[in-house]
């Protein structure tokens, strides 16, 4: 009875360490990337209020999805994404939205010099 009171302290730990996205970091990643053959400008956007891999996935997904969007690195550790982007296909304002409409926070972003 006494490992069931730690595994449901435990469990309720996890569950509210990612707030409401209610997700958990099962496997212990930090970050999820994608690449593909593009030449596009790179960029950079701090992503807040990630809280585990399933959150990382999600704008990670998201971005997948976006045309115009490829070679996206999302860090839950640094807490920002890093992709290449085609400026005539897609803004960077239009990125953002896509993310804050998933209920993450977007904080500075901008072009990466190589």
């Amino acid at each position: 009875m006494k490992h069931y009171w730690i595994l449901l302290a435990f469990a309720a730990l996890v569950f509210s360490a990612c707030g409401e996205h209610n997700c958990s970091d099962e496997n212990g990643m930090e970050e999820a990337s994608m690449e593909v053959e593009f030449k596009g400008v790179k960029a950079s956007m701090e992503v807040g209020e990630m809280g585990c891999m399933i959150c990382v996935g999600k704008v990670t997904d998201a971005l997948k999805e976006l045309d115009g969007v490829a070679n996206i690195k999302v860090s839950l550790e640094d807490e920002n994404a890093e992709f290449d982007y085609d400026p005539n296909k897609i803004s960077l304002d239009e990125i953002a939205k896509v993310i804050t409409d998933l209920d993450y926070v977007v904080g500075a972003y901008g072009e990466i010099e190589d």
